[in-house]
């Protein structure tokens, strides 16, 4: 796969691993200038669950090490999830709000993702 020029190439690649991959499950194609990815810095890799609502279920922090965490707690919600077909809170509704520069220090995330 070569670097995508434009968006309709990155949605021809995207198409392309839907269908090699036989993928069921929704999935975003970005926009030229990477916009959700600079939102949740998902760099170099990172795990979120977004419940059907649009707000966040898990949240990780940045990997290496916020990845396997993130994976125990997503696993966690979804079995939950399939086992009573009732979805947990968003990510921070339970906790006292902080501002996102605190979220990001600590690894926590905000429950709708702001710009750095």
């Amino acid at each position: 796969i070569t670097q995508h020029k434009n968006f309709q190439e990155r949605c021809q690649v995207a198409q392309r691993l839907r269908k090699e991959k036989k993928l069921t499950v929704p999935f975003l194609v970005d926009d030229m200038k990477d916009t959700a990815s600079r939102l949740y810095q998902g760099w170099p890799d990172r795990v979120y669950l977004i419940r059907t609502d649009g707000t966040l279920a898990v949240a990780g922090a940045r990997g290496p090490w916020g990845f396997r965490p993130a994976l125990e707690q997503a696993r966690k919600w979804l079995e939950q999830f399939k086992k009573t077909g009732k979805e947990l809170p968003p990510v921070g509704a339970n906790t006292p709000k902080t501002d996102a520069k605190n979220n990001a220090q600590s690894g926590d995330r905000p429950d709708k993702p702001t710009r750095p």
